[in-house]
């Protein structure tokens, strides 16, 4: 079955806003999108061809609420994805938006193009057949003693659009965990090993990273599938050191490893 591509809708009276997010979205992901400057006209085009639109608030005429709402009353139209992205601050107009249950609410000033692709993502990996919208799918290695630090990896990494696999959270009552980690390893796109002082010591660990360099001797030449992540300062196992490591310290260290992870993104 060929995958559809998702289309998109963008309604804004600000042609800046417009070709930002749509530029952004044809780029960066390869949707097609139409841009509008009104509402009128938007709901004139709509139809259920249409996986998602994008609405602004602010504008003349019609306002982003009066055409969710539109969008909700139509029976071709109300499960449509809709995403707000405006700079509106007013609660009376925030209150009422999410009375007509938007997908997404996201904030001009403080919400970015990235951020309305991950929320447009997220929601039309939901309700479309198209394997390239599939986050990517992340195995967290790491000593259980390190388990705080790599929870917090774990939840941001959920925040942005990826699929972490953490024993703590993934992991159901009665299952042979030893099974189920060697699976999440082999159907994971990239294992990130989290390293710290604790990795010289015997125990599962060294298990985990054996099974991961083994999968990943599988891999294609020159395939990102073993990131290393110093969690602190520490010596790297011998078999790990031809690889870039990021210094988890350091600033920007999560951009880079979000950065390495995109590079798995499935493409459709």
């Amino acid at each position: 079955m060929i995958a559809v591509k998702p289309r998109i809708l963008i309604v804004d009276d600000d042609e800046d806003a417009r070709a930002l997010y749509g530029n952004y979205l044809r780029t960066r992901a390869g949707w097609d999108v139409d841009c509008i400057d009104n509402g009128e006209d938007a709901l004139n085009i709509l139809d259920s061809s249409f996986h998602a639109v994008v609405l602004d608030e602010m504008m003349p005429g019609m306002k982003g609420m009066q055409i969710l709402q539109n969008i909700r009353s139509r029976p071709n139209l109300k499960h449509l994805c809709v995403a707000m992205m405006t700079a509106t601050n007013d609660p009376a107009v925030i209150i009422g938006t999410f009375q007509h249950n938007p997908n997404a609410y996201l904030h001009k000033t403080t919400h970015t193009k990235e951020d309305l692709y991950i929320a447009l993502a997220r929601e039309l990996s939901k309700s479309m057949n198209n394997p390239s919208l599939r986050p990517v799918r992340v195995f967290l290695c790491h000593s259980h003693l390190d388990k705080p630090k790599v929870r917090e990896i774990y939840l941001r990494l959920k925040r942005d659009f990826v699929e972490p696999w953490l024993d703590k959270e993934n992991l159901k009552a009665g299952q042979d965990w030893e099974l189920e980690i060697r699976k999440a390893v082999e159907s994971s796109d990239i294992v990130v090993i989290c390293l710290s002082v604790q990795v010289s010591r015997p125990g599962f660990l060294q298990q985990e990273i054996r099974h991961a360099m083994k999968v990943a001797d599988e891999q294609p030449e020159g395939n990102i599938f073993l990131i290393p992540l110093l969690l602190e300062p520490c010596e790297m196992p011998s078999r790990l050191r031809r690889l870039h490591k990021i210094d988890w310290w350091e600033e920007g260290s999560y951009d880079r490893l979000l950065e390495a992870i995109r590079t798995k993104e499935p493409h459709g």
